[in-house]
């Protein structure tokens, strides 16, 4: 439990590293400009950067849920259902759109 409590805020502040990538490569290297390249880069950089974000805040709410309530099944019941709202909202939704207009509807 005390390693899954460690783990959390680690997963953070990697999300933090990967998120805040673009505002240090835009200010040393793209100052005066904004380039395509740029834009997908921090467009990536955030979607790869809310996986460990998501993980962690499921992680952080399981580990809370068993230490608080003392059960473990309401932790892990509430941390999957956050999952499956993070995932298909930070994912699925963003995906599904993509493709739906590239079909042209």
């Amino acid at each position: 439990m005390q390693a899954l409590h460690f783990l959390a805020p680690v997963l953070i502040a990697v999300a933090l590293a990967i998120i805040m990538t673009p505002a240090t490569y835009r200010r040393l290297v793209e100052r005066d400009s904004i380039s395509a390249f740029f834009v997908r880069l921090a467009s990536g950089l955030i979607a790869v950067a809310m996986l460990p974000l998501m993980v962690a805040l499921c992680i952080e709410v399981y580990v809370l849920g068993r230490v608080i309530l003392q059960q473990h099944w309401i932790g892990a019941a509430v941390s999957a259902g956050l999952l499956l709202v993070f995932a298909d909202l930070w994912y699925a939704f963003p995906f599904a759109m993509c493709r739906a207009s590239r079909r042209g509807t």
